[in-house]
């Protein structure tokens, strides 16, 4: 029997009580920051942007159809398994979508990142290092100096009557500074400002993705843990990356804390795809990150490529067929 129009407004409501009302008790147990930072650094990870979550969100409220259109002459499990293995298709394929543009310049490289040209996309290989006369970036949690870091915190919680907790990521940061590449080509002057940075375990750029320890932001180079009590350096307080941090009058932690950080250091491997441009100085050549597609990702050339491949022609055909048969499901349901 299909829902009334007075039907689905009264659901309506109903969904938007019960919704404020988990609302409040998520914001009151969860860490401050720890409702949105989670899925927020998840997003980054993989590559997505609004570009490509937004419309996957409007296409995802296509599994109310059979609700609306059928009501309770459907069967709620098997909705559930329609609905979920429609959705989770969406997530995954939305993975490969964001991460086309990446792949296309691999593509464009040939396999060989050795040749520079003067403009136009390109994508360079080979050690990263500080421009003379400018210093590195210092990495929060480790103090070593780096051109690009990606960190993070997580905030271990207490869940209400269980005799363990969960922990949030309440906040991260990721900060670049313009570096050079020198390869095989040459040298290339990198601009970073607007790339997206590939670093750590479980983006597209890692060959072997690893979520083990996914809430508190993944394996990392760097990881330090700062116990409930004890007290927390002062290099995390008097900086802003790490806020909020729940801290007592005297500097401790109210709750156990967990500081990870991944760095692109001088001399290490990295891939920069970017738009070329001739540089102010003599024969230089700089590359842009501002046009979609462009990137930053550590590693050599053949671990980037080979990730990204996965994570757009694998993405896509499991994502694609998991939405296809979700799709059919509820297609299903619909037809009489």
């Amino acid at each position: 029997m299909p829902l009334s129009t007075v039907d689905l407004f009264t659901y309506g409501i109903a969904l938007l009580i019960i919704g404020g009302v988990v609302w409040w008790v998520l914001a009151a147990w969860v860490p401050e920051g720890g409702l949105r930072a989670p899925y927020k650094y998840a997003a980054y990870q993989s590559g997505l942007t609004r570009r490509q979550t937004v419309p996957a969100a409007l296409l995802s409220l296509l599994i109310l159809v059979p609700l609306a259109t059928k009501g309770g002459d459907i069967s709620e499990f098997a909705w559930v398994i329609a609905a979920g293995l429609y959705i989770g298709g969406l997530y995954i394929g939305v993975i490969a979508v964001a991460n086309r543009p990446r792949a296309d310049y691999i593509e464009q490289a040939g396999g060989d990142p050795d040749e520079l040209t003067p403009d136009g996309s390109n994508i360079v290989a080979g050690t990263a290092a500080v421009p003379d006369g400018e210093a590195p970036l210092e990495a929060p949690v480790s103090g070593d100096p780096a051109v690009c870091y990606v960190t993070s915190v997580a905030q271990y919680k207490s869940r209400p009557m269980r005799s363990s907790g969960t922990y949030f990521i309440t906040a991260y940061d990721v900060e670049t500074q313009p570096f050079d590449v020198d390869g095989a080509f040459g040298t290339a002057s990198v601009d970073p400002e607007g790339a997206w940075v590939s670093l750590v375990s479980g983006s597209p750029t890692d060959v072997e993705p690893n979520v083990e320890g996914a809430f508190t932001g993944g394996p990392a180079e760097t990881e330090q843990v700062v116990e409930a009590g004890e007290r927390v350096p002062e290099r995390f307080r008097t900086t802003d990356v790490f806020d909020p941090l729940p801290l007592t009058s005297d500097g401790r932690a109210e709750r156990e804390l967990r500081f990870k950080e991944t760095t692109i250091t001088p001399g290490e491997s990295v891939v920069v795809a970017g738009e070329a441009e001739q540089g102010e100085g003599f024969g230089e050549t700089v590359l842009r990150c501002t046009t979609p597609g462009t990137f930053i990702a550590k590693g050599d050339f053949e671990s980037v490529a080979t990730s990204l491949s996965k994570a757009t022609s694998r993405n896509l055909a499991v994502g694609g067929g998991l939405a296809l048969f979700g799709g059919i499901g509820l297609l299903w349901m619909v037809i009489p």
